[in-house]
């Protein structure tokens, strides 16, 4: 089947000396770059089109909020907010080409709203986590802090929401000891819990409050994401096992079936790169613990991956802390740990896979589903029978030509690595071009799926 994908922009400027929006709708760029990133990072466009639409001097634009779509129904009219392939945000840049006569946005996605509106630690103090309660509730008022997010939604989708912040977090805080005072009393020692504040997430004098966001959810176990609402934009809450183990963010599935994305070597696949970074672990922490309160003994429970982890000669033990509730359980708590591992080290074997279609193995121009991909979405990779057949006899020709102890060494070290075709997107860049040969490419950054992960070896 052969696309006929399509592009709209929708253009909200705001010029000098109104206060008025003009809009400038169903306009057909020229080209697009589209990247979905991870859910810490702005989504970014860049979007060029006739400069004939933009008839301004550019000194004269104070601001422009961008609505975009790809879409193959071929009907502009029908593209609404929330579609697939929806791109929704404002230009951090306006660039003009007279000789060219074209106009090029470099836009983000509404994160950056929260990602470049700051904090102070006194702002941060103020936001009582022990009256607000559950984390959707702190979220929603660290959103009202910035003033392009204040009447933003929150939604959960898991149990993840529903957790409260201070029962959580100030059980894991430090003990301190204060003394006894009092007029003719002996001093003593007695204890005091500290009280935990979201001032000891703050980094400076000035944090951006998307940043302090994802310090809160990642101690929680959660991960935050922005997405676009019918009116507003929306805070998506996701428990962080949830996103390594199931399709709670991204659910997919087609003609009734459950099965996940798939795309083909030989058929589907235009491109498959892969990369090793061998020194990329300087900073990585060696070993992850998790620690979740029992309340029936009343105790902290933790639990640390891997568990033999040792330190660089030289150097202290390097850790990373995160909080569970809801569960004391020694083996849930574990994968937990693994999966937060493993989710520091997926980038060091980073595959690329690039697609000239906007659907995946099975779909078509009325189920363009790789528009509506992005980071935490599972795919598989499949091999063509011939594709293999053909890999299969290459390899095993160069290989008869190598020296029997380097055959032996490379077939052990083969025999050593989990064999996993499935994997989790981590980040999606559409790329199209109009013309009288329109052309796309979908370019997607994928690593080991972490629920495919080999179940950790039990404590001794």
């Amino acid at each position: 089947m052969i696309s006929r994908l399509q592009a709209r922009l929708d253009l909200q400027i705001l010029l000098g000396g109104s206060d008025e929006l003009i809009k400038v709708s169903q306009v057909s760029p020229y080209e697009v770059t589209w990247t979905r990133n991870l859910p810490a990072v702005a989504d970014e466009l860049e979007v060029s089109f006739d400069s004939s639409l933009l008839p301004v001097d550019l000194r004269g634009v104070r601001g422009v909020q961008v609505l975009f779509w790809l879409f193959e129904h071929q009907d502009p009219r029908r593209c609404a907010p929330g579609d697939p392939g929806f791109f929704s945000g404002y230009s951090d840049e306006i660039g003009r080409r007279r000789t060219e006569r074209t106009v090029t946005l470099s836009c983000r996605d509404w994160t950056a709203a929260v990602l470049d509106a700051k904090v102070t630690p006194k702002e941060l103090k103020s936001v009582d986590v022990q009256k607000l309660g559950s984390l959707e509730a702190v979220v929603k008022r660290l959103l009202s802090l910035g003033p392009a997010s204040s009447d933003w939604e929150v939604r959960s989708l898991s149990a993840a929401g529903a957790r409260n912040v201070f029962t959580t977090l100030s059980k894991n805080t430090a003990i301190k000891r204060v003394a006894a005072k009092g007029k003719g009393k002996t001093p003593k020692q007695a204890t005091q819990r500290r009280q935990f504040t979201l001032e000891a997430l703050a980094d400076g004098d000035e944090t951006a409050v998307w940043d302090v966001v994802c310090q809160l959810c990642a101690r929680m176990g959660v991960v935050p994401e922005v997405t676009a609402g019918e009116k507003v934009p929306v805070v998506l809450l996701v428990d962080a096992l949830d996103l390594q183990t199931s399709d709670v963010l991204r659910p997919f599935a087609r003609n009734g079936s459950g099965a996940g994305r798939t795309l083909t070597l030989g058929r589907t696949v235009a491109t498959f790169d892969e990369t090793l970074r061998l020194t990329r672990d300087a900073d990585l922490p060696d070993q992850v613990v998790v620690g979740a309160w029992d309340h029936e003994k009343g105790t902290m429970v933790e639990v640390a991956f891997p568990y033999d982890a040792k330190a660089k000669k030289g150097d202290k033990l390097r850790r990373v802390y995160q909080v569970a509730e809801g569960t004391a359980d020694q083996a849930v708590l574990t994968r937990v740990a693994a999966a937060a591992w493993a989710a520091t080290r997926q980038h060091q074997l980073e595959v690329e896979v690039e697609t000239w279609s906007p659907w995946s193995d099975g779909g078509g121009p009325h189920d363009p589903d790789l528009l509506d991909i992005g980071a935490g979405a599972a795919l598989a990779i499949q091999v063509s029978g011939a594709y293999a057949h053909n890999l299969a006899r290459e390899e095993r020709e160069a290989f008869e030509r190598l020296d029997d102890k380097v055959q032996e060494a490379f077939t052990s070290a083969n025999a050593s690595v989990p064999r996993s075709l499935l994997f989790q997107v981590g980040e999606v860049t559409h790329t199209f071009s109009a013309g009288d040969s329109p052309d796309y490419a979908c370019r997607l950054k994928i690593n080991a799926f972490l629920g495919e992960q080999p179940e950790p070896p039990k404590a001794a």
